[in-house]
């Protein structure tokens, strides 16, 4: 009952939201297990223990990186300091409107504009082949709706990855120590990261994270979070 349960429920956010790849490995994922449940265990029970052992390994591995990025939100999601550029991530775009993760990060940036006025606001994201613009442009354009003026937003149009992001960006800071970066909670361990490896010092700033992008962002970034560690740290 409680498997049938967990798939009514992917179903329903399947449907409310159904642009997500790694929504629908889940589901077909859970589909896979209830018919493995009902009737691969009755007929092999060596298929059964190996697909189960597969499972729970699978089930512990992700949990990890889900357990890194938790405890970085936790631990520093209230440590907002002042800085003199604030880096604000791209990401999807919707014509020439931000979706619902880059909305947020533009919202906190704004917010934390509200309280320091002098901050300058560094939007950086370059044009996917799918874009209509880049999203710096249409970041841009959201913050000076909010009343930001065009003087505290500088564009960085170039970059495709979080890596470029941060490295591209740097360049436009003048020199100056005092950065942050703007981004959603679930991603911020991984900006943090790179940002380490480029020898780039930031101050993060958390960004909430969309209901409508929940549960995929997790899923994605839980493992990519333990892929990048382990590309980085054991060679």
């Amino acid at each position: 009952m409680l498997y049938i349960c967990i798939f009514i429920f992917i179903a329903i956010y399947k449907y409310m939201f159904p642009t997500s790849f790694f929504i629908n490995v889940f589901y077909f994922g859970t589909i896979f297990f209830i018919f493995y449940k009902k009737i691969i265990c009755k007929r092999s029970k060596k298929l059964c223990s190996f697909v189960k052992l597969s499972l729970i390994l699978g089930a512990i591995i992700w949990s990890l990186g889900f357990f890194i990025i938790l405890k970085d939100i936790y631990q520093n999601k209230n440590a907002v300091k002042k800085v003199d550029y604030l880096i604000v991530l791209g990401a999807a775009i919707d014509k020439d409107q931000p979706r619902d993760s880059l909305k947020a990060r533009l919202n906190t940036a704004f917010i934390y504009y509200k309280k320091y006025p002098n901050t300058i606001l560094i939007v950086s994201g370059g044009q996917g082949k799918d874009e209509e613009y880049s999203e710096s442009f249409v970041m841009k354009k959201y913050l000076l709706s909010k009343g930001v003026p065009e003087k505290n937003i500088i564009e960085e149009n170039r970059s495709k990855t979080t890596l470029e992001n941060l490295e591209f960006s740097r360049l436009l800071t003048k020199g100056e120590r005092d950065v942050g970066v703007v981004s959603n909670s679930f991603h911020l361990y991984r900006v943090k990261f790179f940002a380490k490896k480029i020898g780039l010092e930031i101050e993060p700033v958390y960004a909430p994270t969309p209901f409508s992008t929940l549960l995929s962002s997790y899923l994605r970034e839980s493992l990519a979070v333990l892929y990048y560690n382990v590309k980085y740290y054991c060679p």
